[in-house]
């Protein structure tokens, strides 16, 4: 028996990676290599960026950038600080459209197939 009698063609494989907790890097857009689908913390809006940094935390359009550079098919931002309001957090992804798209706002119970 040999593999090509009982597997089927090949197909191409996904990839999720899962960035949480850390702010703009090298290592987050290499681990991030072409992959399917890239969920990263996106803590702070464009008004706290220094707030971010000191905290080791991203903003939206940092996310955006790791997505752009790394050549993810899709961004999903989530671990949204408190402070903002649900229509806050919209339009910080809308700015961040003009970065990277497509990106999803993260939900609870948000279900997305790969």
């Amino acid at each position: 028996i040999t593999p090509d009698m009982v597997l089927g063609a090949p197909r191409p494989g996904k990839s999720v990676v899962y960035c949480l907790d850390t702010q703009f890097s090298e290592r987050s857009i290499r681990l991030a290599d072409k992959c399917t689908t890239l969920i990263h913390e996106t803590t702070f809006g464009p008004d706290a960026i220094d707030m971010a940094r000191e905290r080791k935390h991203s903003t939206m359009e940092d996310a955006a950038r790791v997505a752009k550079e790394a050549g993810a098919q899709t961004l999903i931002a989530t671990h949204f600080s408190t402070r903002y309001d649900g229509r806050q957090i919209a339009q910080i992804g809308d700015d961040a459209r003009e970065v990277f798209e497509p990106i999803t706002i993260a939900r609870d119970l948000l279900e997305v197939e790969i």
